[in-house]
């Protein structure tokens, strides 16, 4: 009982293998092996330790104290983008500032300078835009975070699970620690990781074309997370036009029209986009991860290990996405509450709007209450 109390106290989302605790908590100390990288290796290490003390000052503030008095984890929907912004912003001022570092050979250092602006800019910009809408929809949504219904439903779902998995409510409020904080962690590695390693490359080459693309598929994955939330926002009004608020399924006749077409092809066709940023953001880090693979003087470890967490932050995202925050404790409420919804199930991925090989689509009428309600038949 003790081991698998211990694990689920630090596991990282919902849906990992206990094995890969081991690199996600590991990351951080590629930072540390960084140091020895010259000065672009340093540079990086001044930028996250600068970026760490922001990211755990403000998780403290906004989300522990809170979530340790009130009991709600809703505060972190705030602080998760605010750490965000924070950290594009760091990138940007890094960009406008910093000199030419000359591990790389040039004659023209203002080119290096403009050219080191012009992927900096590029991925801070991306990431303070991404951060910023939901930093203004949080605000819009939740203020003044008294949270009058108690916690967002995921948050409550978060509970239910660990009360299902442990039966340890006296350890629920560490559980809640836990889980916010790590958000404030990812911030601080995974995602600042690719970020830092651009705003600070010191490459003096032009764009190049797997920036570009990249910058490309965030600003079109973007665009279209930001045309399926409208597309939500407009099934509302025309169910509660049409006095069937509670019980109509976006996707589903009569409700899968072309100003629906999005959630057709998927139940959680945002939460695909969203992903999709993601992985255009490590699209972008990709040249100068490669940059970095030619600093001899960086341990294999630091020159490795960034491709490994360029993994793990897009299969962070896309755990967080389905089963930890995201698509799992929606439609624990659906199927409950919207009849059609089982049907719904049926046709439709949960995650991805195409085909897709080795990925469990969960097309399972019912999921994820589907085994509880067979374990109450038998």
């Amino acid at each position: 009982m003790i081991l698998p109390l211990a694990f689920r106290l630090v596991e990282p989302g919902a849906n990992m293998h206990p094995l890969e605790i081991i690199p996600v908590y590991a990351f951080a100390f590629w930072f540390a092996m960084l140091g020895g990288g010259g000065d672009w290796g340093k540079t990086i290490v001044k930028l996250a330790t600068t970026n760490a003390v922001l990211q755990l000052a403000l998780f403290v503030v906004v989300v522990q104290i809170p979530s340790y008095i009130t009991g709600h984890m809703s505060y972190v929907d705030i602080a998760w983008p605010t750490g965000l912004v924070l950290l594009a912003a760091q990138a940007l001022h890094h960009a406008k500032s910093a000199g030419h570092h000359e591990i790389y050979n040039t004659d023209d250092v203002n080119d290096g300078y403009k050219y080191l602006s012009h992927r900096s800019f590029l991925i801070g910009i991306a990431l303070l835009v991404h951060g910023a809408r939901m930093v203004i929809g949080g605000f819009v949504l939740f203020f003044p975070f008294d949270w009058p219904n108690g916690d967002l439903s995921r948050y409550q779902y978060a509970k239910k699970r660990w009360l299902k998995e442990t039966a340890a409510e006296n350890l629920w409020w560490l559980k809640q620690q836990q889980d916010t904080i790590m958000q404030a962690y990812a911030n601080s590695v995974l995602i600042a990781a690719p970020i830092l390693l651009v705003a600070s490359n010191p490459n003096p080459s032009p764009l190049r074309p797997t920036e570009m693309a990249g910058f490309g598929c965030w600003l079109a994955s973007w665009t279209m997370e930001n045309i399926c939330d409208l597309q939500m926002r407009r099934f509302r009004q025309i169910a509660k036009q049409n006095g069937d608020a509670e019980t109509a399924v976006i996707g589903y006749t009569p409700y899968n029209g072309w100003r629906f077409i999005m959630w057709t092809k998927s139940r959680h066709p945002n939460y695909f986009f969203e992903w999709m940023c993601w992985n255009s953001i490590i699209l972008m880090a990709i040249p100068s991860a490669l940059d970095l693979l030619a600093i001899e003087s960086a341990s294999l470890m630091a020159r490795f290990g960034i491709f490994v967490m360029f993994f793990y932050l897009s299969r962070t995202f896309y755990d967080c996405l389905i089963y930890w925050t995201g698509a799992e404790p929606a439609e624990s409420r659906s199927v409950k509450r919207r009849p059609l919804y089982k049907r719904y199930q049926k046709i439709t991925n949960v995650f991805f709007p195409f085909p897709f090989p080795f990925f469990n689509h969960h097309l399972t009428p019912g999921w994820p209450l589907f085994q509880e309600e067979e374990q109450k038949n038998k």
